[in-house]
């Protein structure tokens, strides 16, 4: 273990991160790269062993296939190119089947496949994540009532759906296993009702009782992925400690825990077991640019070449909403020094940190006046919303607002009033401090240039939705989707330009998205074309009328790691 290594998890050990019951001796291990396309992901190893289900692209979109591990040997089991992308799989007890969820902007369905090949079927509407169940109900999440990803159980053959007093993190990771004795299952979440305050935690899931417990001893860690041992003793985690990824074996009672099973400084989008103890992974790298250009597409300048996104210790997702400053520089969060930070990025130019603090700070941000700037600052169990001056990088007060979590920071163009996304609602926030106030429903917001409304965004099932909110208190008006092309989240805080058109990312079948623009009174979106390509996350107007946009690349591939006696 290296010096590096060992203070980093001595860190999380002092801090809490995950309680140490009882260490166990680490393994040593032999890896091995498979066989199978250059992009690949999600392996999932088949009941008997012999077969290992991945996803991989195809015509650039994500299908599922299966490889006998051992020759590198693989196929392709779905070929629907209009369905949506497949984000995550699971084996039927019997190995004959395979269930998987498709996506566009949201969760379109849960499907199946035979595993020799066949038509795909339909499982339940705008659910994913599915994770099949020893008895052959299905674990997944849907969307509830609250807008929320809810933890259920499905009996498919009665259509039976029995609900869990838990809120599910994503849809787009392993986040959900069951035990193979099919009485309990774990899963990372939120409780709903008492222990909500806790949030994302690890829970073991009974299948009797319908209740939900934390699982001792794994608190408080930032959890990527999850997987169950073929014994059904212990759970593998992948748990970000530093810039490293690291595989930490848990006890199934808690009382038993490796910190350091395997580490790995790629990003893991997901992991499994087999029946000899091996570990498959996939290990992710994305690669992140700020790019420049017209909103009538043609040739994009790079304005920055970003650190690896999803690695870990970089931004999360809702950290990758940034700002353009008065100016047409951005600030933006990065992963460094095992944190992540703002910096302030422009052409030409290394990026800089926005604050001479080292108080851990991210976004959501967004300018606040010429010289203002609003973000998160603190450690993620106690974000707050700050201010700090541009110029000077020194803190200018903290606001008062304990609402969580903030997926979202706009601002009136005069600085004065900060809107906020948080806990599935938008409020207005005096930028001086004062009292919040409540708006209406919503996941993230955008300001119009004009201050004469409010754009808001609710990420909700069957497609995202859009809402003009006059500031003046006058009606609200949702803005129609004629045509083919689905927004995508999510929004950023100058995503409207003084024209009122919108830059968004648009959801399509493939799960790279291309960047788009909104007429917000036809409703029509459209592509721009942009002579890079790439997978658009955040796009902004500049001062000058030019697009500013985050965009990432991938490159994947699976591993087998086996343990080994030592020498």
């Amino acid at each position: 273990m290296s010096t590096a290594l060992a203070l980093a998890l001595a860190g999380v050990l002092v801090t809490g991160a995950i309680l140490w019951l009882r260490p166990a001796a680490t393994p040593l291990w032999s890896g091995v790269l498979l066989g199978g396309p250059e992009l690949a992901q999600y392996p999932r190893l088949s009941p008997d062993g012999h077969t290992l289900a991945f996803l991989t692209t195809s015509q650039d979109i994500f299908q599922l296939a299966v490889m006998k591990p051992e020759s590198g040997n693989w196929t392709l089991l779905t070929h629907a190119p209009d369905k949506g992308y497949i984000g995550s799989l699971t084996w039927s007890p019997d190995g004959t089947r395979i269930y998987y969820d498709r996506w566009t902007d949201v969760p379109r369905g849960v499907y199946s496949v035979p595993v020799l090949g066949g038509v795909e079927q339909l499982v339940l509407e705008d659910a994913g994540d599915p994770e099949a169940m020893a008895d052959g109900t299905i674990l997944m999440a849907r969307y509830n009532a609250q807008r929320r990803l809810q933890l259920i159980r499905l009996w498919p053959d009665t259509g039976r759906v029995q609900e869990f007093p838990l809120e599910t993190s994503t849809v787009l990771s392993s986040l959900i296993r069951a035990f193979p004795d099919g009485k309990q299952a774990v899963a990372i979440g939120t409780r709903i009702g008492p222990g909500h305050e806790l949030g994302p935690q690890p829970y073991l899931v009974d299948m009797q009782s319908g209740g939900v417990r934390l699982l001792a001893g794994a608190r408080g860690a930032s959890y990527r992925s999850l997987a169950v041992t073929r014994d059904g003793k212990s759970i593998l985690a992948v748990v970000d400690v530093g810039n490293l990824a690291v595989v930490t074996s848990i006890s199934r009672d808690g009382r038993r825990l490796v910190p350091s099973l395997l580490t790995l400084t790629n990003t893991l989008y997901s992991l499994d077991s087999g029946p000899d103890g091996s570990i498959y992974v996939d290990q992710v790298e994305r690669g992140g640019e700020l790019r420049r250009f017209s909103p009538q597409g043609g040739a994009s300048e790079r304005v920055a070449l970003l650190p690896p996104y999803e690695a870990p210790g970089s931004p999360s997702e809702d950290s990758e909403n940034f700002a353009v400053l008065p100016d047409g520089r951005a600030v933006i969060g990065q992963g460094t020094g095992g944190q992540t930070r703002l910096m302030i990025a422009e052409t030409g130019k290394d990026p800089v940190p926005l604050l001479n603090s080292n108080e851990p700070n991210s976004a959501p941000v967004t300018a606040a006046g010429p010289d203002a700037v609003a973000f998160l600052l603190g450690p993620p169990q106690h974000q707050g919303i700050a201010l700090a001056s541009v110029s000077t990088g020194r803190i200018l007060r903290r606001l008062n607002f304990d609402k969580t979590p903030v997926t979202s920071l706009a601002a009136s163009p005069d600085g004065k009033t900060l809107y906020c996304a948080a806990a599935g609602m938008v409020w207005s926030i005096p930028s001086e401090g004062g009292e919040a106030k409540k708006i209406r429903a919503g996941d993230y917001v955008a300001v119009d240039p004009s201050s004469r409304s409010l754009l808001v965004e609710l990420v909700e099932t069957p497609i995202i939705r859009f809402i003009q909110v006059p500031l003046d208190g006058g009606p609200e008006r949702e803005i129609p989707r004629p045509g083919p092309e689905r927004p995508a989240f999510l929004i950023g805080p100058n995503s409207v330009g003084k024209d009122g058109r919108v830059l968004m990312v648009l959801g399509t079948f493939t799960g790279f998205w291309p960047a788009g623009i909104l007429d917000p009174v036809s409703g029509k979106l459209s592509v721009l074309p942009v002579d890079r390509k790439l997978d658009y996350h955040v796009l902004n107007w500049t001062p000058d009328g030019k697009v500013l946009a985050l965009g990432l690349d991938m490159r994947s591939r699976l591993w087998r790691f086996q343990p080994r006696k030592a020498e």
